[in-house]
């Protein structure tokens, strides 16, 4: 395709394959994204329909319904996974998020935001909790300094899954990065990895230009 495009390969073979699904523009009108701005790449896994969805910049461009588990991955219930794209005329930052965490007392599920309006949505599934007390959702700019925002009582002691949800209300025009703090009932602490904030309802006027992550500390640099 001549615009920079999204398709699914399940064979290994990136030339002259038959993908599985697609190919469709990244870009809902068409074009390329080798420009040197951040663009936004979402993918979502549902293993009850066998579902697999992927966003660009929030937009659903592909949704492809296959068996992975069983015929890509041979019924293994743990594979290495990982993200790749194509080179271009400019040299994009490229980083990603896994939005799966495991920490202890709390098995985490997913923890991720989305927008309703000016409203942002914090949502995050405890798979099993034991002696959880609290969550707290912090924010930070830089990595090294983060503020608490507001803390959700934990259900308690659970082997099923708990989903919690917390409504945020913010115009900050700075790009900020969420995590969680979940709160044993002795008082120790775990934090959930970094995820970005959406900033529903403003307008972000910087680029991010380059981020790394080395233990607790973010780096990121804006144009």
């Amino acid at each position: 395709m001549a615009c920079d495009h999204i398709y699914a390969e399940i064979d290994g073979s990136m030339q002259g394959g038959a993908p599985l699904c697609g190919p469709v523009c990244a870009k809902p009108g068409e074009g390329n994204i080798d420009d040197g701005r951040t663009y936004a790449v979402d993918m979502d896994w549902n293993s009850a329909t066998n579902t697999l969805d992927i966003y660009f910049n929030d937009v659903l461009r592909l949704s492809c319904t296959n068996n992975f588990i069983t015929s890509t991955f041979g019924g293994a219930s743990s594979v290495y996974w990982g993200v790749t794209s194509a080179r271009g005329g400019l040299n994009n930052q490229q980083y990603f998020c896994p939005t799966t965490v495991i920490i202890l007392p709390a098995e985490m599920g997913h923890f991720s935001t989305v927008c309703d309006g000016t409203s942002e949505y914090f949502e995050w599934t405890a798979i099993t909790e034991n002696r959880v007390d609290y969550f707290t959702l912090e924010y930070t700019y830089d990595g090294l300094v983060f503020h608490p925002l507001e803390s959700v009582s934990s259900a308690g002691q659970s082997l099923g899954e708990v989903e919690y949800m917390l409504k945020i209300e913010s115009q900050d025009p700075k790009q900020r990065y969420y995590r969680l703090k979940i709160v044993d009932d002795d008082g120790t602490y775990e934090y959930t990895d970094l995820i970005a904030g959406k900033a529903c309802g403003t307008s972000q006027n910087q680029l991010i230009s380059s981020i790394s992550q080395q233990e607790d500390n973010l780096k990121i640099s804006l144009y």
